[in-house]
């Protein structure tokens, strides 16, 4: 007794970690429309994702708003693409509003950002310049926003891709925790920002006050995946 195409290639998805297989089969066949990849060549991907299901939906979300971005990324580096896409909703909905954030997913280089790298990149964001930001307007927490996501990303990119994943546990830890203390960095230079430009509720202030107030945090616990017991 002969198979028909249909349920080999249901088949196929379900060895590719499909759950819910006629709606995969649909989703797919979609994508392969919008994208022009041929559908054999995005199941072989998707067994990358943690879950494939829910990649592909996002992923044809995505496409539905901008297909040759999705195409493009999916050509150049489907492995980061699928499984960064199949391990975080977060993410998948932060690529849905900015779905040209993909072509930095895709983009060459694997190592993590270096905590140098991180400040430069947060600060870049929101057009800092001697601890004062750009703009003083809800654009720059949005910019900022984009910016630490697309380096959680990069740090996902890294993390999911790593063949043994307690080797690099440390590493990833601290690049959360200093991706963390760049974003503050940049917050901190909005919020100068702000005051000096007496936005509504923050107070008005001059710039030579408020460069020189200096704020001390003291935490206890966690620090770059350390374990502390004070630091200031």
């Amino acid at each position: 007794m002969t198979r028909s195409p249909r349920s080999t290639g249901l088949t196929g998805l379900a060895r590719a970690g499909f759950d819910d297989l006629a709606r995969a089969d649909a989703d797919l066949a979609e994508l392969t429309e919008l994208t022009g990849i041929e559908r054999e060549e995005l199941v072989g991907s998707a067994e990358l994702a943690a879950d494939p299901d829910g990649a592909v939906a996002a992923l044809l979300r995505i496409a539905r708003r901008d297909a040759e971005i999705v195409t493009d990324a999916l050509r150049r580096r489907p492995a980061a693409v699928w499984s960064v896409l199949g391990a975080s909703v977060g993410l998948a909905d932060f690529y849905l509003r900015h779905p040209e954030e993909l072509a930095d997913l895709a983009s060459e280089g694997d190592g993590l950002p270096t905590r140098d790298e991180l400040i430069v990149q947060m600060l870049d964001a929101v057009g800092a310049e001697d601890g004062f930001a750009a703009s003083s307007g809800d654009d720059a927490w949005v910019a900022l926003r984009v910016r630490y996501r697309r380096m959680l990303a990069r740090i996902a990119r890294f993390d999911l891709a790593a063949s043994d994943p307690t080797i690099i546990l440390h590493a990833v830890a601290a690049a959360l925790a200093d991706a963390a203390g760049a974003a503050l960095e940049a917050s901190l230079a909005v919020a100068r920002s702000r005051l000096v430009a007496g936005v509504p509720g923050a107070g008005r202030f001059e710039r030579d006050a408020v460069a020189a107030t200096r704020l001390a945090v003291i935490g206890m616990g966690n620090v770059r995946g350390a374990r502390a017991e004070l630091r200031q």
